[in-house]
């Protein structure tokens, strides 16, 4: 390691709601997490990420943003009937 360097401890992770202020979500306390899934968002909005690095001498500046639309796929239709038009 480079004289002075300090590894990665953990991550930050801010969000944007599209209001244009970024606000903390979560710390992940380990460098070893190299995913995270936002349970709480709202299909079709917009939401903008940041994430920064943490060691030992504190937080690192903020990454760019990422643009995260979310959609899925619907779920299966339930109680669906079918009936003939065939009028032979």
């Amino acid at each position: 390691m480079p004289q002075g360097y300090a590894g990665i401890l953990g991550y930050k992770i801010y969000w944007d709601q599209s209001n244009g202020e970024y606000e903390h979500r979560v710390t992940l306390n380990a460098a070893s997490i190299t995913s995270y899934v936002e349970a709480s968002v709202t299909q079709g909005l917009s939401y903008n990420f940041k994430i920064s690095a943490l060691n030992s001498y504190g937080e690192g500046p903020l990454s760019d943003a990422v643009l995260i639309i979310p959609a899925w796929v619907p779920d299966a239709p339930l109680n669906v009937v079918m009936t003939s038009s065939d009028s032979s």
